[in-house]
């Protein structure tokens, strides 16, 4: 949990040494997203050194495999000691559990993350799926809590629900949060959660700010900072502490 401001900042770079760029640029920013791209380039150590910085980590590698070999990408994934770790909700509740048992007693909240946010209602169905989006973001949702998953991945439209759903005690993170005027790429069902929502989760957020890149002399308005300063302004974003109870 981040005790200033509710955002962890994507690091979507290959490089750690953009990556510690990235970190130093903006030391307001308290948690750092870690994905499948940084990590397979850099391995544990751009863990390591993030944290080197004072900063919390979010490892999002999106575990999916059979139960044995997920527990044991489990057991060498602890000793990194991250604050998040993501696994895939569709990998089923026996998958889930024996992640949730080999994190036990530690500090790592183990999220489930329930659709990817670059799928919509034709994809699902394609996949062979009957239950409406909402209906099945749900389902995985509650099968995740039920193996003792205490976190998830939803989108803004989805947090309000899995609240309601869950409780107060729920670790809920979204991704695909945009600006006014920002592109979706592939997060389908990205935006902004409703302003009565903005302070029931955890916003990852990381395109457009690493997009507006550093100022240079061709470029000197293409700064990351005053776009992280308009994301911290607008509705979805918030400027004020949250309450844990409420993430």
């Amino acid at each position: 949990m981040v005790s200033s401001l509710p955002i962890i900042v994507a690091l979507d770079v290959p490089t750690q040494t953009e990556a510690l760029d990235w970190v130093h640029r903006l030391p307001q920013v308290e948690a750092w997203k870690v994905g499948l791209e940084l990590f397979c380039g850099e391995g544990p150590a751009i863990v390591q050194a993030i944290k080197d910085q004072g900063k919390r980590v979010f490892l999002d590698l999106k575990l999916h495999d059979i139960p044995n070999t997920v527990a044991g990408a489990c057991r060498q994934l602890r000793s990194l000691e991250v604050d998040w770790l993501t696994l895939h909700g569709s990998g089923g509740p026996a998958m889930l559990q024996v992640a949730s048992e080999v994190f036990a007693g530690t500090h790592t909240v183990l999220l489930a993350v329930t659709a990817l946010t670059s799928l919509d209602e034709a994809t699902v169905n394609a996949l062979g799926i009957a239950l409406p989006l909402a209906d099945w973001v749900e389902r995985l949702a509650v099968q995740a809590w039920q193996a003792g998953i205490r976190g998830l991945v939803c989108s803004p439209q989805e947090v309000a629900r899995l609240r309601r759903l869950l409780g107060p005690t729920a670790c809920l993170i979204t991704p695909g949060v945009r600006l006014p005027g920002d592109a979706l790429g592939d997060q389908q069902p990205g935006g902004h959660p409703p302003p009565g929502d903005r302070r029931r989760g955890l916003l990852c957020r990381g395109g457009a700010i690493v997009a507006a890149g550093p100022p240079t002399p061709t470029r000197p308005g293409n700064n990351s900072k005053p776009k992280f300063r308009e994301f911290l302004s607008c509705p979805a974003g918030g400027s004020s502490s949250p309450d844990p109870s409420e993430w």
